[in-house]
Formats: structure tokens, C-alpha cells, sequence
């Protein structure tokens, strides 16, 4: 796939990814609004996932960097792995309920936006593979491979250069 087609690839699973987030923060924002924000150390953490995913969202939309990307699906996928856990352990002296409104829709953006993050993260980690060493020196050589610069000429060749002394390349 050529250059422009991967990044127009990995910008829209970026914005997916920004959208999804945006989606779980403004949940949480809206629990938070309303009954959550009154739980000892859970309505916090409900505000900081809204504002932190807000904040996360725009600085992805606006840069999109594989830090970024990075950080947006750590972020989602420790929201969710906290709903779980609460639903499974407790979490804080509070233990969640999967059937409450917005949990599932929760863990389904939050599930979907970490694995879209990690398919444009992955996409960037291909499109930037180093150079092997035959690619490396056919690029110095000129066009294609070929031995002929931009003007037509030939490449100059390296030559040998021997030395006075043994062992001094």
C-alpha cells in the first residue's frame, strides 16, 4: 500500500478512535453529573476519565501521534478493565453492576476504540520500517536501483582506497 493510502487509513482510525473515546468520556461525565459523583473515590475517577478523555480526544484529533494513539487506548482499556473489575471484585469499597445504564454501551466503546487505536498504532509501526541494507544502498545509488542520478548520469562508484597500514580500513 503506498505512503498517502496508510495515512489516510490510520487518520480515520484515529478519529474513529478519538470518537469512541469521546463517547465513553461523555458517559462518564453524564454519571458523574448524576449519581456517581457522590461515591467516595469512584465519582472522582469518573471525572477524570471525562475530563482525561476529552482532553486525550482533542490532543489525538488535532496531532494524531502513536503517543497519542498509545495513551488514548491505555486510557479506554483501563476504563474498562475498572468496570469490570468492579463488577467482578469491588473496586474502592464499591462493587458494579453490568445491567446498570450505560455500562455495556461503556464497555463496547471502550473495547472497540482500544482495539481501532491499536490497528492504526500497528498500521504506523509497518509503514515505518527501517530500510534493509540492499534498500539502503540502492537508495544512495540513485533511481530504482539503477546507477543513474536524477540527470541521467552515472552514480559515482566508491572506490578502494588501500591502506598504508594493516588493519586501518
Amino acid at each position: 500500500m503506498s505512503s498517502a493510502k496508510w495515512r489516510v487509513v490510520v487518520n480515520a482510525l484515529c478519529l474513529v478512535g478519538c470518537a469512541l473515546l469521546v463517547a465513553s468520556a461523555v458517559i462518564h461525565l453524564h454519571l458523574w453529573s448524576g449519581s456517581y459523583g457522590h461515591i467516595p473515590t469512584v465519582g472522582p475517577l469518573f471525572l477524570f476519565q471525562g475530563v482525561a478523555g476529552l482532553l486525550c480526544a482533542g490532543l489525538l484529533a488535532a496531532f494524531r501521534r502513536v503517543v497519542l494513539m498509545a495513551l488514548a487506548a491505555v486510557l479506554m482499556v483501563s476504563t474498562a478493565a475498572g468496570l469490570l473489575l468492579s463488577h467482578y471484585a469491588g473496586l474502592f469499597g464499591y462493587k458494579e453492576n453490568l445491567a446498570v445504564p450505560y455500562a455495556g454501551m461503556s464497555l463496547v466503546f471502550e473495547f472497540t476504540g482500544t482495539a481501532v487505536l491499536a490497528c492504526a498504532i500497528l498500521l504506523c509501526s509497518l509503514s515505518r520500517r527501517p530500510l534493509t541494507w540492499v534498500e539502503r544502498k540502492e537508495e544512495g545509488r540513485g533511481k530504482s536501483g539503477t546507477g543513474l542520478m536524477s540527470d541521467g548520469k552515472s552514480a559515482p562508484r566508491p572506490t578502494a582506497v588501500a591502506s598504508p597500514e594493516p588493519g586501518r580500513g
